[in-house]
């Protein structure tokens, strides 16, 4: 019972759609609606773990989004799900490595051949713990069809890193991290 909590709303690319995340049906799932808040449809339909962050693919037809996993001594660990936007059952991109290295919010490159994803990498963690890190990692990867490739990634310095943006020419690439 109750209002439903919704958050990270995210505009489709020709800007008549809007994604976002509601527990509306008992637990996070990706839904979209159109701008005037008419057309609700369910994307996602998780049944056992939030599915959060959702972003566009370049044409609009596709919402990356990250299936987050909790354990019992686990801040979590995310996996990158594409789901086609009219709503399905979803296609696994990535994998967790495990309960610790939480990969974070997608991001697609405006011409929809990449997809950028930060990794908390025990950034996450309290410092006393084994498995802490320092620096988070953003990994960079090629999308082809249904398949994520990686080709690179690089160490960022902070806490917490989520969230990643490009920039309209593909060059930069911007990060959102804690720093101490």
């Amino acid at each position: 019972g109750g209002l439903a909590f919704e958050m990270q709303p995210r505009f489709s690319p020709d800007g008549s759609r809007i994604a976002f995340v509601s527990d509306r049906g008992g637990l996070w799932n990706i839904w979209t609606m159109k701008t005037d808040g008419t057309d609700l449809k369910q994307v996602s339909k998780e049944q056992n773990w939030f599915v959060n962050s959702p972003a566009w693919s370049a044409d609009g037809t596709a919402i990356f989004a990250r299936r987050h996993f909790v354990g019992t001594r686990s801040l979590g660990a995310g996996e990158i799900w594409m789901y086609h936007a009219s709503g399905s059952g979803g296609l696994q991109l990535t994998k967790k490595e495990n309960l610790q290295k939480d990969t974070g919010e997608p991001a697609a490159s405006p011409d929809g051949k990449f997809v950028a994803v930060n990794v908390m990498n025990g950034s996450n963690v309290p410092k006393a713990a084994a498995h802490y890190h320092d620096f988070g990692v953003i990994k960079i990867m090629r999308l082809t069809g249904t398949k994520l490739t990686p080709l690179t990634e690089a160490r960022v310095p902070g806490h917490w890193c989520e969230g990643a943006a490009w920039s309209t020419n593909q060059r930069t690439l911007l990060v959102q991290c804690m720093v101490e």
